[in-house]
């Protein structure tokens, strides 16, 4: 799992104020300033792919602002698939040193944790470098 959302949440006011609130006034008055301040508070490197195409969905994207389902323990106990998660220490969705801890407790087929330590939700270059070694190198 490479930083996944519905292991816990973030803190909702960082959340409303970095994220929603940027979305819904870029979908309301189009002005890239808030794209920017969207991408940046979940995007470790600025993407201008991810600029573009959002920018193109979220005019026609209706957003459920309630707070994201987190996984039940009685439901992460019964995973037996072995696991590796890959947390983003500065991740609004999910911060990364919070999720290792709650997947320690919560799930036993848990193999190993990385936290990547300079990432957001969506990390940059770099660990998508390291998260390909760790691929390949488990294969």
């Amino acid at each position: 799992m490479l930083a996944p959302v519905g292991l816990i949440n973030g803190n909702p006011f960082k959340l409303i104020f970095k994220v929603f609130i940027p979305m819904r006034r870029y979908m309301s008055s189009k002005k890239t300033k808030f794209l920017e301040k969207f991408v940046g508070a979940l995007f470790t490197d600025r993407d201008e792919f991810a600029i573009n195409f959002l920018s193109k969905v979220f005019p026609n994207f209706e957003m459920d602002f309630s707070p994201i389902p987190t996984i039940k323990s009685s439901d992460a106990k019964n995973i037996q698939t072995p696991i590796t998660l890959i947390a983003a220490k500065h991740d609004l969705m999910g911060p990364g040193e919070k999720m290792i801890k709650k997947a320690k407790q919560i799930f036993p087929s848990l193999k190993a944790t990385k936290l990547l330590e300079n990432a957001k939700h969506v990390q940059g270059a770099e660990d998508n470098k390291l998260v390909e070694q760790m691929v390949i190198d488990s294969l």
